[in-house]
């Protein structure tokens, strides 16, 4: 891979102006190589026992690789055209350039600080339309022949045969990424995303597929992870234990998915929407089940209503596809009746089992008793339940089902005993 390539790739972070070497080490990017070693000089007497003294070292040793200075020169002000870059005076170039640096330098330095301090979104400084400023600055920078030609002449300049004449063409062809990576990497990382996307989505005129590779790219971690737990929570639902399913969904999964969740608003990041789902779909599964099991032996913690509340409200948070939210609003229909009404004298503690549960803990609607034939067909579909669960699509589906069928067979219990025939 070319040098400068690697460079700008390595570079294209939260701190790609506050990491840069000329800034670092107080030098204009026209330095000379006589000037970089006088201010080396007085760098090293001045900062040697001090801290901070290896960052600035390190900045001497990107300014000796012209490979490596030619990228932070793109990231740094130009100041007025010298002979060295043989830009017109009369040119606004150089002006331009810098108003780019000035305004997204300010905008991704705040961004860093906020995060650093955890603050919420509607605390940080830098709206989107000032980050649409910025992108469209840069925008038109990567548009102009003369920017191009700007660095040719400086790569000329510097004078040195490891600066590769393409070079510069495998930096024209990366900038649009690098630009907006820093801000992405911030969003990929953030708790609540939302304004940070929005950012994002301020340089998707730099490419038609640009901010698709780029979430691609700093998103895998985390739909690795989020995949991961919600692939070992479906093998601990489909081996009968959903209560350890929610607890590895609500320590692992729902976290991860919380950062994604802002991304599945872009067109292009399908798999978000495809985990976002699957998450939803895990844990209303799990809301079903727990709601649906059997009472516990005697010793073991009961679930607690209350979990399965918060079960189907991070069910119905995470789901995106019509499908995901009609199964959600199912398995909510399922558990408390059409009305929805979560209060506590109706929250399941149990649909089913070997002892049917009071009917002040969980009653089937009232319409369900109002004809005979109605109540035959609700107990038909509930015993069929168990047989369309084997062959249900995901865990939320096969959930409702056998809690259907719990729930029938719970109901018909009730009223029968409720009549005197048991």
């Amino acid at each position: 891979m070319d040098e400068c390539l690697a460079r700008l790739r390595e570079l294209a972070g939260p701190e790609l102006y506050r990491g840069n070497a000329f800034r670092t080490a107080g030098l204009p990017t026209g330095a000379t190589r006589g000037e970089v070693r006088s201010r080396y000089r007085e760098a090293k007497v001045q900062g040697a026992v001090g801290p901070g003294w290896e960052r600035v070292l390190a900045a001497f040793e990107v300014l000796r690789d012209p490979r490596h200075r030619i990228v932070h020169e793109m990231f740094w002000y130009w100041g007025s055209p010298s002979g060295s870059c043989g830009c017109s005076p009369s040119s606004p170039l150089h002006q331009d350039h810098d108003e780019a640096v000035r305004l997204h330098s300010r905008l991704l330095d705040a961004e860093l600080d906020a995060s650093g301090r955890g603050e919420a979104a509607e605390g940080r400084p830098g709206g989107e339309r000032e980050w649409e400023e910025a992108a469209g600055l840069w925008s038109a920078l990567v548009e102009r022949e003369d920017f191009w030609c700007h660095l040719r002449r400086r790569a000329d300049a510097l004078d040195d045969p490891r600066l590769e004449p393409s070079s510069v063409d495998a930096v024209r062809e990366e900038l649009p990424r690098a630009l907006v990576m820093p801000v992405a990497r911030l969003a990929a990382g953030a708790e609540d995303a939302d304004h940070l996307v929005r950012c994002c989505l301020a340089w998707s005129g730099l490419g038609e597929h640009l901010l698709d590779d780029v979430f691609d790219e700093v998103l895998a971690l985390s739909y690795d992870s989020a995949s991961d737990a919600l692939r070992a929570a479906g093998q601990q639902i489909r081996s009968g234990s959903p209560a350890a399913a929610a607890d590895l969904l609500t320590a692992t999964a729902v976290p991860v998915l919380r950062r994604l969740k802002p991304f599945a608003s872009h067109a292009s990041q399908r798999r978000a929407a495809e985990v976002l789902d699957l998450g939803a779909d895990r844990l209303g599964a799990c809301a079903v089940l727990l709601a649906g099991g059997p009472p516990p032996s005697a010793g073991a913690a009961r679930v607690h209503p209350e979990a399965c509340t918060t079960l189907l409200g991070l069910a119905e948070e995470f789901a995106v596809s019509p499908e995901t939210r009609s199964s959600v609003s199912a398995s909510r229909i399922l558990l408390y009746g059409a009305s929805g009404a979560g209060d506590a004298a109706r929250r399941p503690e149990g649909l089913g089992g070997s002892a049917a549960p009071p009917p002040e803990v969980f009653s089937p609607p009232p319409e369900a008793f109002s004809h005979g034939s109605g109540f035959l067909r609700t107990m038909v579909a509930g015993f069929a339940g168990f047989i369309v669960a084997q062959g249900a699509a995901d865990d939320l589906s096969a959930a409702i089902a056998i809690g259907a069928a719990s729930a029938a067979v719970s109901a018909f219990g009730l009223r029968l005993r409720s009549r005197g025939r048991t």
